[in-house]
């Protein structure tokens, strides 16, 4: 996927952020689209639900109760 963090936040926001982190956060972003495909969720539906409100730590438990068979 390699998203482009860099081109994303913007010239205000550009100050906050901190550069040197923008490759570190890509490669996070780009395990969770793998860990969301390998399970059956789409990037396009991850953006779908973060867009809906969900907050990033409800994205990874939702992606992880997809991955676990309910007992």
């Amino acid at each position: 996927m390699n998203y482009d963090f860099a081109v994303d936040i913007g010239q205000d926001a550009s100050e906050e952020w901190d550069r040197d982190r923008i490759p570190g956060l890509s490669r996070a972003v780009d395990k969770l689209v793998e860990f969301g495909e390998l399970v059956g969720v789409s990037p396009e539906e991850m953006v779908v639900l973060l867009d809906s409100g969900m907050t990033m730590r409800g994205l990874l438990y939702f992606l992880v109760s997809q991955s676990s068979p309910v007992n």
